[in-house]
């Protein structure tokens, strides 16, 4: 090995060190490092975020009336979480966010975000806990079956499909397939006459998948049969109100351990903060 590797590994290695993880119920997360510098784990959550989707049914093969429309407002939340230095022998890096690199990288704000949607409620039962409730706002009914078309009250989805145009790997062609999916939906119409998701007993995928699909697919009961009710979305709106909200500073305040289930973040973060718990030795922190 030359010399300037030798110099290079030296360097790469000098400031590596492993912390210590400040986790106690009721008080601020961080960790702490050997040589005395502490940092401390702070949220910034934004204001909570109605999608308002608009949505028109394509087709249904429920009663062949299509053409309704209505909006499904979905909830969700996205929190920052950045890692800010309470201790440090430089005055000046007191307040501010920890840098990290790895070996010969660059370095970068040890941040993370994290996405909370209704539809992670399971999940994120603490996180999501003053979330209102998913619902479907619409006055016609003409595209449900024909027992319930009059005067609903409740709606039942045996299985609620999210499709997105992707390449199909047997033909190559762009398609509408099939990406996440959630059975045993119920709705129940509240006093403004929305229909609010109460229960759903299975899901699959992510919950941010649910409103970005180009197509859902709602299969219901009819009668004795079934039937299938598909739906198009108005995406442009909902891109253009999503860039607004994700350009919003966030305010960080101090996380407290133990407050919702971003505490295992082992399982609950998947970015940087993660990352750095795993590879923690190999890691300089500025």
């Amino acid at each position: 090995m030359g010399v300037v590797a030798l110099i290079l590994l030296f360097f790469s290695n000098a400031y590596a060190v492993e912390p210590t993880w400040i986790q106690e119920a009721g008080k601020p997360w961080g960790f702490s490092l050997p040589d005395g510098r502490v940092a401390e784990l702070r949220i910034g959550r934004r204001p909570l975020f109605d999608t308002n989707l608009d949505l028109e049914v394509t087709e249904t093969t429920c009663t062949g009336k299509a053409g309704a429309k209505g909006k499904f407002h979905f909830w969700l939340q996205l929190n920052n979480f950045g890692s800010f230095w309470v201790k440090h022998p430089t005055a000046a890096k007191v307040g501010k966010l920890v840098s990290i690199k790895y070996g010969q990288g660059d370095f970068a704000e040890l941040i993370d975000v994290s996405f909370v949607t209704g539809f992670d409620r399971q999940k994120f039962a603490k996180a999501a806990a003053t979330f209102p409730a998913d619902s479907l706002e619409t006055s016609d009914f003409l595209w449900l079956p024909e027992a319930v078309q009059k005067s609903p009250t409740n709606l039942e989805f045996v299985r609620w499909d999210v499709e997105f145009m992707q390449t199909s790997p047997e033909t190559g062609i762009s398609e509408n397939r099939t990406a996440t999916v959630a059975a045993g939906v119920k709705l129940l119409k509240n006093a403004d006459g929305k229909f609010e998701i109460k229960e759903m007993k299975h899901k699959f995928g992510s919950g941010v998948e649910f409103f970005v699909g180009d197509v859902w697919s709602f299969i219901l009961k009819n009668r004795e049969d079934y039937c299938q009710v598909s739906t198009k979305q108005n995406l442009g709106k909902l891109v253009t109100e999503v860039g607004k909200y994700f350009g919003m500073s966030p305010n960080y305040q101090t996380y407290t351990y133990g407050t919702d289930e971003y505490s295992d973040f082992k399982n609950n973060l998947t970015l940087s903060l993660k990352a750095f718990y795993d590879n923690s030795k190999s890691a300089e922190l500025d």
